[in-house]
């Protein structure tokens, strides 16, 4: 049986496949190796804070408070973040 691979990796590839993109793609936004995005997708390496917060950029609401809130970011703050002020009220 496959190894379980963690959440981030089904998120990044999620997000890649929603946006339309290649790996190859998705790097080339991001400005690094096509190695890095199938890492993450492979569950080999976890995207740093300032990759985590360029992909949440490119992410639609849920899916972008998904990857801030990896970050360890409270809800208030990530509602700044997004302008999300229905959030910074339920906080």
């Amino acid at each position: 049986m496959g190894r379980r691979l963690p959440a981030y990796s089904l998120q990044v590839k999620e997000l890649r496949r929603h946006l339309g993109l290649t790996q190859k793609d998705l790097a080339a936004k991001l400005g690094i190796a096509k190695k890095i995005v199938a890492d993450w997708e492979q569950g080999a390496q976890e995207p740093s804070a300032r990759r985590y917060v360029e992909l949440a950029k490119m992410a639609e609401r849920d899916q972008a408070l998904w990857f801030l809130g990896r970050l360890g970011l409270d809800r208030p703050f990530l509602a700044g973040l997004l302008g999300d002020s229905k959030m910074r009220r339920s906080a």
